[in-house]
């Protein structure tokens, strides 16, 4: 798959600025993109204009003495200079003896950034940086090149100007590493080594503010240093400058080893060999860059395993509390009871026509009265929908169980603690209104489902209609049993469909379909109602409502402290 570093780049940019305290590992991954987009650029650079100017980028830590070193390079006094540290803190790039066309073309490879003059930097505004073309003085070390002075390394607030010193790593075609005899061993010092190497590009080494004492000591203490941490590239050029009074100019034999080490460096300066060098770059980082990607790709597979299995769970325990439990499950029963009316039996049918006007048939609202009301007793019973009932109980477990799941997550898989947390928040926030969806869907499909029963009763019916004596025995069966106390209890909406089983004008009709020739077939009838009902259960309300809804939960959570890359950049 391509790396596309620049969505890459992107996802860790807008992160790092919507987050007050982002993880160091994290900040680092995005200096590495922002290095190797603006390697790109300048690949981009060579290609287009193979012409431009020599770029020189100047890098180093506080103190250093990076400002002095433009000027004794270009003769100059144009890189301001201060005793306080941190006092540089944009790029600034001084072009020698060159036109303004010579340095438009570099403006690319410092985008995002913004040039600016000189007198416009600003010290809240670090995303610009100053490019002007100057004269040489005629001690200066190079001509016809662009030297750039870039902000401190190190200081504590170089992550806010530390894109100037990337992409001066970036631009510049040979790079100088000065450091004082007092930082040259410092972490930040030996981090930084380990992004210029890898770019391929002549480094020269300048340890300045030397004793004559400690020259040869310090020298071979940075190189043996450098021998350990990059055996397999040449040794760079190490220049020793000595400390001098505030007032004194360094004198030309000082400066003849840095311009010596220049003069090599460009001479074996071969712009094409960063080409190779940012792939590499990029294959042998891109693993580290795209692993908070992974963590949160493995967290979401998680969760969605969980959702999976808690939503397979619901679907048994649905099959188990209420499809195949008799006592519970009233479709079949309201089918029957639908196949009760289709027999038109003289003198009761209008009665059950009329009731048609009153309450939808079959009715959802048979309940309360039950049996008592084929008994005579018209006491009003409590309503009750069993099948809502075992369904709400479910979504309740399912709901709290993966609340747990993701919980737990957060303490067994720390690196995926952040989306899982986040993960927590969301389902807290959405859980009332997922379980209003849930009930509403519910509750449509018990509606929708009313044709299939209605189909039932007619196949049921039409089977009945082949065997002309049982019809007329079930006829009979219902004229001489209570009917017309069903009817009754159906038209006060008083008889719960569970009850209709055992009325006496129900056990007349079902003793004779499960005693006739018919009562292989009503057995097959009724299990294909059962799956049709579980079937779509399963799919527009367990599946379709909360599974559904807790699956898209990643998609609607917080994404402030995750990186939320697309892994099919890889």
């Amino acid at each position: 798959m391509t790396k596309d570093v620049h969505t890459l780049l992107n996802r860790y940019q807008q992160w790092v600025e919507r987050t007050d305290n982002p993880d160091a590992t994290w900040v680092s991954h995005y200096n590495d993109l922002r290095l190797v987009k603006a390697c790109l650029n300048k690949i981009s650079l060579n290609d287009e204009h193979p012409q431009h100017p020599l770029q020189i980028g100047i890098v180093g830590p506080t103190q250093a003495g990076k400002s002095t070193l433009v000027n004794v390079l270009t003769d100059s006094t144009a890189a301001g200079i201060s005793a306080r540290a941190g006092y540089t803190v944009h790029a600034q790039g001084f072009g020698l003896n060159l036109t303004e066309a010579d340095l438009t073309p570099v403006h690319g490879v410092m985008a995002p950034m913004t040039r600016v003059r000189s007198d416009e930097l600003d010290f809240s505004n670090l995303n610009t940086y100053v490019l002007d073309p100057i004269s040489s003085g005629p001690a200066a070390l190079v001509n016809e090149c662009v030297v750039w002075d870039s902000p401190d390394f190190d200081s504590i607030e170089a992550r806010g100007y530390r894109g100037a010193v990337l992409h001066t790593l970036a631009l510049a075609d040979v790079l100088i590493l000065m450091v004082s005899k007092d930082k040259y061993g410092d972490k930040s010092v030996w981090d930084m080594l380990n992004l210029m190497v890898p770019l391929n590009k002549p480094i020269v080494v300048v340890i300045n503010k030397l004793s004559e004492r400690d020259t040869l000591s310090v020298k071979q203490s940075f190189t043996e240093r450098f021998e350990k941490y990059h055996p397999n590239i040449d040794l760079l050029p190490v220049v020793a400058l000595p400390y001098i009074e505030e007032k004194r100019a360094f004198n030309s034999a000082e400066l003849q080893d840095i311009h010596t080490g220049l003069t090599a460096a460009t001479q074996h300066l071969s712009r094409q060999s960063l080409k190779p060098a940012v792939t590499h770059f990029i294959d042998e980082h891109w693993d580290q860059w795209i692993k908070p990607a992974e963590h949160e790709q493995d967290a979401k597979n998680h969760w969605d395993t969980s959702v999976n299995q808690a939503i397979t769970e619901a679907v048994s325990q649905y099959e188990l509390r209420y499809i195949n439990d008799d006592s519970r499950n009233d479709v079949f029963n309201r089918a029957l009871a639908e196949l009760l009316d289709l027999l038109e039996i003289p003198g009761i049918a209008a009665t059950l026509q009329k009731t048609r006007e009153v309450v939808t048939w079959p009715a959802r609202k048979l309940f309360g009265l039950g049996i008592s009301a084929v008994k005579g007793n018209a006491v009003q019973a409590p309503p009750a929908d069993l099948e809502k009932d075992v369904l709400t109980s479910i979504q309740t477990h399912v709901l709290t169980s993966l609340q747990g799941v993701a919980v737990d997550a957060q303490h067994d898989f720390p690196e995926q603690a952040a989306w899982w947390n986040s993960l927590t928040q969301e389902l807290r926030q959405q859980r009332d209104d997922i379980g209003t969806e849930f009930n509403a869907r519910a509750e449509q499909y018990q509606k929708d489902f009313n044709p299939r029963i209605e189909a039932a009763a007619k196949k049921l019916y039409q089977q009945l209609e082949t065997q002309p004596a049982l019809l007329n025995s079930l006829r009979a069966a219902r004229v001489t049993t209570d009917a017309a106390a069903v009817a009754l209890a159906v038209k006060s909406g008083g008889l719960a469909a569970t009850d209709l089983l055992v009325a006496p004008a129900m056990l007349s009709v079902t003793t004779l379909l499960t005693e006739s020739a018919l009562g292989r077939y009503m057995t097959t009838v009724k299990a294909e109602l059962k799956q049709q009902q579980s079937t779509v259960v399963r799919q527009q309300v367990l599946e379709g409502a909360l599974g559904d809804a807790l699956l898209k939960l990643p998609n609607t959570m917080d994404q402030t402290e995750l990186l939320g890359v697309d892994l099919t950049l890889r």
